[in-house]
This record gives structure tokens, sequence and C-alpha cells, in this order.
């Protein structure tokens, strides 16, 4: 007798553990079970709570006492399964208010997380807190994107429960990224346009993305009629922001970013990238190199596949780095004029530097010029390893005039990393195509914008050879060729006038 009572009660305790309690979301649904979103960041929500909360607005507090909440403490989890969803979803949970006003009225004690767009649906758990006996209300607020969540079903849970629900979910490798939506795309040409002579910086404002278990972020590029820089804002380790660059090409080429230190994603940007300086001799035509720049992405995702090593066969040309014994010059000399004539290897914050103080109106007699021993090509890459230092927001940035005219003209965009305490950042890294700086052999260093100096840790020049395919892992060679493109990535011969794009390199051609 007593052996069946201990079953009894076992069976009892099993079914109490278990009783998972749908959460009505009807007055929420437009078709179906579908909660559609008219535009970015729209909110809908069901109340759980009744009463009066008293809000004094003098005083911007609120009084809960008249409240009665949704007692929620029986359950470990709010669990929403969907079959489908067209943008991001913030799942919300707000509990009981917690004394304030603020900018968007009574404030909650909260907990939320994200439903992510998928075309097969996916399930989402939010982990209630110590506040689960007094809840609020449930709300469903999408991302940037207007679209819409169909919900298979809501219901609250324990961790056994919730476990169950997602045990048998897969295993995903790729986290589609919507390039569509990033500006400067246009969907009636299917690509990514950059208006002539533009700088042309389209981004796409991600708010607040954790990118934990996704190693590193994919582009696929169609074709690229001109080199266009991809950023990335946030939150990392060393810095808030990363750069890369799509080399233009007629061959799709796959470009990966590493995630390592990453810990928020906020902002991404591409930009048209080329060199162009109003008081060179060769401005119109620089101009003219710089027509409509056309780019074809043909898809961009979060992935858990590592970044590729590449096997390359790399030789440097040049290496400046500072240090305390002495600063490495290999490949060439480094010398200051004028105001920077003491700015070799000056000590700053720990490090040993190029330290840029002269203003490019000045350039000719007061620079920090580098001189090499083998002139540029093309395709060798530029490397520069730099920082702000100062106790405001104060922006430097840097002016590099080549021996041909050519210029990279960093303007007032904010690419550097401020060392200072206030900051507590490292110096950041930009590579640079030679482009069209090719046959130089001196380099002049000067600041563009010029509220703060800029300090250059590593000036580094390499040339490669033999790389690796990112594509399809085959070594490739770079092979000069006489074939000839238009921007629009079509073969055209020497009769075509206008534009046209030979070894990775842009031409008029008249």
């Amino acid at each position: 007798m007593k052996k069946i009572f201990t079953l009894i009660a076992a069976a009892l305790m099993a079914v109490g553990s278990s009783a998972k309690e749908a959460l009505d979301l009807s007055s929420l649904y437009t078709n179906g079970t579908t909660i559609e979103f008219a535009g970015g960041w729209s909110w809908q929500g069901v109340t759980l709570s009744s009463g009066e909360l008293i809000q004094n607005q003098e005083a911007g507090t609120t009084d809960d006492t008249n409240m009665t909440y949704f007692d929620a403490s029986a359950f470990d989890y709010l669990v929403v399964k969907y079959s489908a969803s067209t943008c991001d979803v913030n799942v919300i949970i707000q509990y009981n208010a917690n004394g304030v006003i603020g900018q968007w009225g009574p404030e909650f004690y909260q907990g939320q997380v994200t439903a992510e767009k998928k075309a097969k649906g996916g399930v989402v758990g939010i982990k209630l807190d110590e506040h689960k006996a007094t809840i609020n209300s449930v709300a469903f607020q999408n991302m940037n994107d207007a679209g819409s969540i169909t919900i298979e079903e809501a219901y609250w849970a324990s961790t056994a429960e919730y476990e169950a629900a997602i045990s048998d979910l897969p295993v995903e490798t790729t986290k589609e990224i919507d390039f569509t939506t990033i500006g400067g795309y246009k969907a009636d040409q299917g690509a990514f346009v950059f208006d002539a002579g533009s700088a042309g910086w389209y981004s796409k404002w991600i708010g607040t993305f954790d990118p934990a278990g996704w190693n590193t972020i994919v582009i696929e590029v169609a074709s690229a009629s001109g080199d266009v820089q991809f950023v990335m804002q946030g939150d990392k380790a060393d810095g808030a922001q990363e750069n890369m660059m799509i080399l233009g090409s007629a061959e799709p080429k796959k470009y990966y970013l590493d995630l390592t230190g990453w810990t928020n994603i906020s902002q991404f940007a591409f930009q048209n990238f080329f060199f162009s300086d109003p008081d060179n001799a060769d401005w119109d035509a620089k101009q003219a190199s710089a027509q409509e720049n056309i780019m074809v992405v043909t898809a961009m995702y979060y992935s858990k596949e590592e970044k590729p090593a590449e096997e390359v066969n790399t030789q440097t040309i040049f290496l400046w780095e500072g240090a305390e014994e002495g600063a490495t010059c290999v490949g060439g000399s480094v010398e200051g004029h004028g105001a920077d004539e003491a700015s070799v290897n000056a000590a700053n914050k720990g490090y040993y530097t190029l330290k840029v103080s002269s203003k490019k109106a000045n350039i000719e007699t007061d620079n920090i010029t580098i001189t090499l021993d083998e002139a540029l090509e093309a395709n060798d890459q530029i490397a520069i390893t730099a920082y702000r230092n100062k106790d405001t927001d104060a922006n430097g940035t840097l002016y590099i005039l080549f021996e041909n005219g050519t210029v990279i003209d960093q303007g007032d965009e904010v690419v550097w990393n401020n060392v200072h305490d206030d900051y507590a950042q490292q110096p950041n890294t930009i590579t640079y195509p030679a482009g069209d700086a090719a046959g130089s052999k001196t380099i002049k260093l000067a600041r563009s914008k010029a509220s703060t100096n800029v300090f250059i840790t590593k000036f580094l020049i390499t040339r490669q050879g033999a790389i690796e395919d990112s594509i399809n892992g085959v070594k490739a060679i770079t092979i000069t060729s006489d074939v000839l493109y238009n921007l629009r990535g079509q073969k055209v011969d020497a009769t075509y006038k206008g534009i046209v794009v030979k070894n990775g390199r842009k031409y008029m051609q008249n």
C-alpha cells in the first residue's frame, strides 16, 4: 500500500513540474498566427497585469501598489516557437514597474531574447529572473526592418521543457545577413552602386548583436568594378572598428572577417575606395576613373567556419617599427622635416612612433618622408598601425602623398583608436592597396584632420606572389592579361569608349 501511494505521489509531482501554461497572443495576430510589423522597431505587446499604475510626472516616479501582476513563479522560461520570420524580432518580458518614469514612460524590469530571421523558424526561450512572480507584459519588437513572425506556440515552461523544445533544433553553421538593406544597394540592378567621384559611405545600423558562437563574417562577391572598403563597428577587445578591403575584380571572390574579440556589432558599412586630390594635375583623369563603381554581392552571412589560412608568398618591401632601443627600418629610410624633424621614433604612451603633427597644407616642407629602395607596384599592400592620444574625442587623420601625386586622404572620418587613459584603447591597423601610387619611391606623411596628432607605431609594405584562392582552395598566381572589362563586368575590346578594367585596375579608354 505504501509503495502504491509513493508511486502515485511521484506521478503527481511529475505532472506538476511539467505542466506548461499557454500564453495567449491572439490579440496580436493579423493573419492566422502571424504578427506583422509595418516599420522598424514596432512594438506589439499583451498586458498581463491589472489595476492602476499611479504616475507622478513631476517627481518622475511610479507607484504600483494597486497593481496585480501575472505570477510565473512556478516556471523557469517563456518559450516561443515560430515557424517563420522575415525579420529579427526581440521577444521581451516586462516585469513589475521599477518606480521611475523614463523617456518612454514608466520603466519596468525587463528581459529579452532575439528570435532571428529564419525562413523555417526556430525556438527561443527567455529565462525568467527574480521578478518572475510579478510579470506586467510580453512584447514583440522587430529590429531595423519591417516584416513578420509566425508563432507556432508560446508558453511558460520549466527548464526541462525548454531544453526539450530546443533539443531537436538543427545545428546551424551560418546566419544570413540581409545585405540588400544596407544603404547603396540598388534592387533594380542587383548591386551596390557608388556614385561618380563619391566616397560613398553606405551603412546599416544593427544596434546590438552579440556574435558569440560565430567565427567569421563571410562576404561573397561576384564582381566589383573598383575597390570597396567594408567597415564593421561595435565593441571589440582592441578597438571599435575593423576594416576589410574588397578589391576590384571581374572574378568571383569570397572574403572573411575574423570575429575574434568582438562582443557586439552595431553597424556595417561599405565605402567606395579611390585615391583623389583636387590639387593634382591628374584630378580630371582620377575623377573619371572613379566614375560609377558597381559591386555585386551574392551572399553575406555569419559563419562558424574559421577564416581560411591563406598560403601567401609575401615579400616585405618596407618596414618601419618603433622601439626603445632604436627603430627597425628595412627596405628604405625615414626622415622628419620641418615641424616633424624630431618626430621619428618619438616616445608616447609607452610606444615609439612616427609622430605626425604637421598639417597637409605645409606637407612640402613639414612632413615625415619615407624613401623606398624599391618602387611600389599596384598590388602592394600598405599596412599602417597607429593611434590618437587625447583626453577628448578630438580626431586626427593622415594625409599621405606619394611621389607620383597620388593621395590617400583619411579626411574627417574617425579611423584611429584613442589610447589615452580615459579611453583605454590600443593602436589599430588599416591596410591600403598601393593602386595608383605604383611607381612611387617616396611617401610624405602629414595630418589631414588636424585636431590632434597621429602616432604611427608600424608602417609595413608587402608584396604577394602565389596566394591560396579563398573560394576553391586552388593556388592562383596573378598573370598579366590583356582582357578588358567595362564597369558592369562585361568583356569589351580596344574599340570600347569609356572606363575599362584591366588586371583589376581602372583606365579611361578613348
